[in-house]
């Protein structure tokens, strides 16, 4: 089983904000993450992901929760682009390379926007480091027990 697979829990982001109003995300999708990022410090699960790696078909599959709402549940290849429904709920196109059991990259393209996003994990920590049109951003996330 590969190491990225998992359910994350959100500990920490930093300078994601600046990054989403670089690719020109939704207001409404920067406020949300606002209050993801207040709410990380007191509930450990306001912002779950779980990743499941499956070598065999050669896809990743990605749920996202905020605050107990499914908010983005998608499988998509590795090696191969793929139409998707991004984070903030704009058409994406992806492309997944399973770097290794440990990392994984991503290049998500949208209209007027490119978000390249790199995964690794060490043990039962990720850091997640996304440059989005020119700027960067960091989330940290714990795998749950």
């Amino acid at each position: 089983m590969s190491g990225l697979t998992g359910r994350w829990l959100l500990t920490d982001a930093e300078n994601l904000e600046a990054m989403l109003v670089a690719t020109k995300a939704t207001d409404d999708y920067i406020q949300k993450l606002r209050e993801v990022a207040a709410a990380i410090k007191t509930n450990p699960e306001a912002y779950v992901k779980e990743m499941i790696v499956d070598k065999a078909a050669g896809t990743l599959r990605r749920v996202v929760y905020i605050n107990g709402e499914k908010t983005n549940d998608d499988t998509a290849p590795f090696g191969k682009d793929h139409t998707a429904k991004g984070s903030d709920g704009r058409q994406i196109t992806m492309h997944l390379t399973l770097d290794s059991d440990t990392k994984m990259t991503a290049i998500d393209k949208g209209d007027g926007y490119e978000i390249n996003s790199v995964v690794v994990v060490n043990g039962d920590e990720a850091v997640v480091t996304i440059v989005g049109n020119g700027v960067t951003a960091t989330q940290k996330f714990k795998r749950a027990a």
